[in-house]
């Protein structure tokens, strides 16, 4: 059946909106985006002048894309709004919008109860929670709190979104024999990555800031890597390491299915998701603890290529068959269409 679906969220080219903008338009629904998101960081991000009055509670920015919004909206006449988080969004504007008969979802990449950062959530995210006709979350316990609390709520976890002929270019890439994490550093990273480096562990990192807190003979420090190279520094290490973050402890995150999906070999901690979507030592190698990832990452440095080449294929299959976005978003066309 065919929807008008209007996204709320961001615009950038590696936004997950844009992924689902993507496959559900290809699902036969007419899709726009509205890119709250995106309008305020550009007043935000502009001078230290915005930061300070929005602080203040001074600036009439929250006014101004919530206004935009509902003028949006009015010509658009979407039958469904999916909002991306929703911390630009007023409570008081889905009131409004629930008054059109319009139904609204809220899809949160972070978990609504923890916040383990200032771009994690906000109050306005917490105000609206009871709002929504229907709020999908990646992390099966957040759901389950969620109706807990009599809240419609359905498990959608990440995916990743790979096409074949990117592929064709990153597999051309030789194998290096070290261990990689791509990620911006936080006190729980730079931690673990301090322990690994008393083991004397290869360690190469991507992102902005690691010179702050590391300084290391034997580990590396490259800028943040994006589109096809991010995709390249994935697939071609022999060890990508994957941490969880406090709010996704014992779940599971983005890179949980984008390093399987390139078939890069992931040593990430032993979640419960992890142990539910990829069998260990098949698909991917989970670890317990410090001296378990030490274990493994030596293990996985010296074994034999072919055996790292079998998980490689193992973890790419697996992807392929069951956790890409395309599967995804065709979930949640399904749930739209039942709501």
């Amino acid at each position: 059946m065919k929807k008008k679906i209007l996204i709320v969220g961001s615009s950038h080219i590696s936004a997950l909106e844009i992924i689902y903008k993507k496959h559900l338009t290809n699902l036969d629904n007419l899709v726009e985006i509205y890119p709250i998101q995106d309008l305020f960081l550009d007043f935000y991000n502009k001078s230290i002048f915005n930061k300070i009055i929005f602080r203040l509670g001074l600036s009439s920015i929250y006014k101004k894309i919530q206004q935009g919004l509902l003028n949006f909206v009015n010509e658009v006449q979407p039958s469904h709004i999916i909002i991306f988080k929703g911390m630009e969004v007023l409570p008081s504007t889905l009131k409004i919008l629930k008054k059109q008969k319009i139904k609204i979802i809220n899809y949160n990449p972070d978990n609504p109860f923890i916040f383990s950062g200032k771009g994690s959530g906000n109050r306005n995210l917490t105000n609206s929670i009871s709002l929504f006709d229907l709020y999908v979350s990646y992390d099966k316990d957040i759901v389950q709190q969620l109706k807990l609390k009599n809240l419609h709520s359905m498990l959608i976890p990440f995916g990743f979104e790979l096409e074949d002929l990117e592929f064709d270019q990153i597999i051309a890439e030789p194998e290096i024999l070290r261990v990689c994490f791509v990620g911006n550093p936080d006190s729980e990273r730079v931690n673990f990555i301090k322990k690994l480096n008393r083991y004397n562990i290869p360690i190469d990192l991507y992102g902005n800031g690691w010179g702050k807190y590391i300084q290391s003979n034997i580990i590396k420090i490259f800028p943040s890597v994006y589109g096809i190279d991010f995709w390249k520094t994935l697939r071609k290490y022999a060890v990508q390491l994957n941490l969880m973050r406090i709010h996704n402890l014992d779940s599971h995150n983005m890179r949980s299915f984008d390093i399987p999906g390139v078939g890069g070999i992931m040593l990430a901690p032993k979640t419960k998701d992890h142990a539910l979507y990829f069998k260990d030592n098949i698909e991917v190698v989970l670890f317990e603890n410090i001296d378990d990832c030490v274990k493994k990452i030596n293990f996985l440095l010296n074994c034999d290529a072919t055996k790292r080449e079998l998980i490689r294929n193992n973890s790419r299959k697996i992807s392929l068959e069951n956790y890409t976005y395309q599967n995804r978003v065709s979930q949640l066309n399904s749930a739209l269409d039942n709501l």
